[in-house]
């Protein structure tokens, strides 16, 4: 069972998939006694290994959809007066904020 988990998570001979590697590396842990620490040890590797590449999906999502996020460059050249505005008056608000902090 452990066997099938390690090629299952590597995917040797196979399609990769963690959560079949998973299924088998807790059916393994439910057989043997023995197996219990080894795979203890590879589910902590494989929930490290999935959070990774989770955050890796994430951050390649995000960045190249960056603009949308952002919503910039779809306005930006209709409403850049709504922008310029937008940021005189938060300056103008810093001023505002400095100024009566100091009386």
């Amino acid at each position: 069972m452990f066997n099938l988990g390690y090629m299952h998570e590597h995917g040797l001979g196979m399609k990769r998939d963690i959560h079949l590697a998973k299924r088998f590396y807790d059916m393994a842990s439910e057989t043997s006694v023995d197996a219990h620490i080894p795979v203890s040890i590879a589910l902590a590797k494989l929930g490290v290994v999935f959070s990774a590449e989770y955050l890796e999906e994430i951050y390649t999502d995000f960045r190249s959809n960056m603009w949308k996020y952002i919503n910039l460059t779809y306005h930006f050249g209709q409403f850049w007066d709504l922008y310029f505005t937008a940021f005189l008056a938060g300056i103008l608000g810093l001023f505002l904020i400095a100024r009566y902090q100091q009386l």
